[in-house]
């Protein structure tokens, strides 16, 4: 009696955060580990980054287990969209299709239009890390919601926050799951002695490190306020990043003669933050809640 052969579970991850290759790895390990899935990440062929200055480009990929597809991106003003994904869609008929981008997005919403005619059949799963009430001003707004809503099977909410929003505020009745989207490679994130690239640095003391967008809401200006209270001179304020804030956190530093305590990097890749992790003594995560945003829990931490 000849086997019925089985079926492969083809499963299409799309979400602008894997245009940086340490966020596919969580998916990467579980084509690995199921050999029965078909994984195809759909990825912005280029996207920039948080960090002033920072653009992400990405290349093609395609392995036993997953494949990776950068789909070009087009900008109208500050609206950014897919150029080709029905075709994409309508060739990967995928079973399960994993939609990690605001549940109120423009891609978001291109996203399930395309899946609602290109892939009716399958299960749509959707994200959202919106921790923060909100209201609509716009009839529009809400019938945006409403499709979205009656489109998914599911939605991963990145903090508890969300959960209670869409209960309590939003409605939502159709099951959820609570997955911060953290984690970490132990194998990459690990100790190492740095003592080459601290004497390149300039740090010579107790150095406290920060790594992140420099913006309001991160609160490094605050850090470095914190900083200058200090009177002993045997400390380094180590900055990770960039960002719209560094203007005014320079200026503070003019201002208190710290110039040589405070070291900026400026933009480094996320894989290449191991180096500067090692050349810091204690790391500090100051942040604010703004009317737009509040800070959640991530992988700095991690």
């Amino acid at each position: 009696m000849s086997q019925i052969p089985k079926v492969p579970i083809r499963i299409v991850v799309s979400g602008h955060t894997m245009v940086e290759p340490m966020n596919r790895v969580r998916w990467i390990r579980m084509a690995e580990l199921y050999p029965e899935i078909e994984l195809t990440l759909l990825v912005p062929a280029t996207w920039y980054g948080p960090r002033r200055g920072m653009q992400y480009k990405v290349i093609a990929e395609r392995n036993a287990n997953y494949s990776v597809i950068p789909i070009p991106i087009r900008h109208f003003r500050s609206v950014v969209y897919y150029q080709s994904l029905t075709m994409c869609l309508t060739r990967l008929r995928p079973i399960i299709f994993d939609i990690i981008q605001g549940h109120l997005s423009i891609i978001g919403m291109q996203l399930l239009l395309s899946r609602r005619f290109f892939a009716p059949n399958a299960i749509t799963l959707m994200y959202t890390n919106e921790n923060q009430g909100y209201n609509f001003s716009k009839q529009w707004q809400f019938n945006q919601e409403s499709f979205v809503f009656s489109q998914i099977d599911a939605i991963t909410c990145g903090n508890v926050e969300s959960r209670d929003i869409l209960l309590q505020q939003r409605n939502f009745t159709k099951p959820m799951l609570v997955q911060p989207a953290a984690g970490t490679d132990e194998n990459h994130w690990r100790p190492s002695d740095q003592s080459v690239l601290k004497a390149r640095l300039g740090l010579h003391g107790f150095t406290v490190g920060f790594v992140g967008a420099l913006t309001p809401e991160k609160g490094v200006l605050d850090l470095v306020k914190a900083m200058n209270m200090f009177p002993d001179k045997e400390w380094n304020l180590l900055l990770v990043g960039d960002g719209p804030e560094r203007k005014n956190i320079e200026t503070f530093i003019l201002e208190n003669d710290r110039r040589r305590q405070v070291i900026f990097t400026g933009n480094v890749n996320q894989t290449d933050t191991v180096q500067y992790y090692n050349c810091m003594d204690g790391v500090c995560l100051p942040s604010r809640t703004l009317k737009h945003v509040a800070e959640q829990f991530g992988n700095v931490m991690i």
